[in-house]
């Protein structure tokens, strides 16, 4: 993640970071301080701040469901059978052992085409 977080600083991307949790906002906020992060505190704030979103990269399948239900396009990164429910939609999902720098990367430079937007990416951690 850190090296694919780093492809969309230099690429010109403005990620930021919804958490699951409030262990993984804490992750976040250790790992990338300056960056923006957020832990939604309902389903509406989830989706004020993902609604200009050009892309996702999520570790969370429904995040992706949800990305999904607004067209905007994403990655998984999964451990499980749930990468199915994303698979199903057409979207691209991978084990996570096989999410390898370059290969997010392919695919990140990839996704941006299929949005209609350029605002910002949404990414997510493990």
């Amino acid at each position: 993640m850190r090296q694919t977080v780093r492809h969309l600083e230099t690429s010109g991307w403005q990620p930021f970071f919804l958490a699951h949790s409030k262990k993984e906002l804490a992750l976040a906020a250790n790992i990338w301080p300056n960056m923006h992060r957020l832990y939604p505190s309902s389903m509406h704030e989830y989706f004020e701040v993902v609604r200009d979103a050009a892309f996702g990269v999520c570790n969370r399948m429904h995040a992706s469901v949800a990305l999904a239900g607004l067209g905007i396009p994403s990655v998984a990164v999964g451990t499980d059978s749930r990468n199915l429910m994303v698979e199903a939609l057409g979207l691209p999902v991978f084990y996570v052992k096989e999410a390898t720098p370059d290969r997010m990367i392919a695919i990140i430079d990839y996704l941006p085409a299929q949005s209609g937007h350029r605002v910002a990416a949404a990414a997510g951690i493990a």
